[in-house]
């Protein structure tokens, strides 16, 4: 199966697949197109895993707008919820090697999101709300 990127942010690659391009137009062309939302599981997350994602999200995205921040939150709740790694989102966060906003834990703590990767972390998180397919677990730097 190809996921291709649906381009919402500029970090993004969407997976470990050669040809990553997902939302494609239907002539054809990458990332002309946007993404579909669609409804995922609800959550129970914590204010503070709600903050701490939207942390993330602001500084792997910042300036992209809410669905730049949504990719990236999406992206960290499809790790938690994956057997390949499957962990808290503290856990997902800091993971050795994953987000290298995180590699400085003191300053990725020490960061204030804006209120839209706020929105949009709590639109992810315990709403459902979903740009990605559960299958996109990567970012390209």
């Amino acid at each position: 199966m190809i996921v291709r990127c649906c381009n919402c942010c500029s970090c993004c690659s969407c997976c470990s697949e050669t040809d990553c391009d997902v939302y494609s137009s239907s002539s054809g062309s990458s990332g002309s197109s946007k993404p579909s939302v669609s409804q995922g599981p609800t959550g129970n997350y914590s204010e503070d895993e709600v903050y701490m994602a939207a942390q993330l999200a602001y500084l792997e995205a910042k300036g992209t707008g809410s669905e730049g921040y949504k990719a990236v939150v999406n992206v960290l709740i499809n790790r938690c919820n994956s057997s390949s790694f499957g962990g808290s989102i503290e856990t997902e966060i800091f993971r050795s090697g994953q987000f290298s906003v995180a590699k400085d834990k003191e300053s990725f703590l020490s960061t204030t999101p804006d209120s839209k990767s706020l929105a949009a972390a709590e639109a992810v998180l315990n709403d459902g709300e979903r740009l990605l397919p559960s299958s996109v677990l990567y970012f390209r730097a």
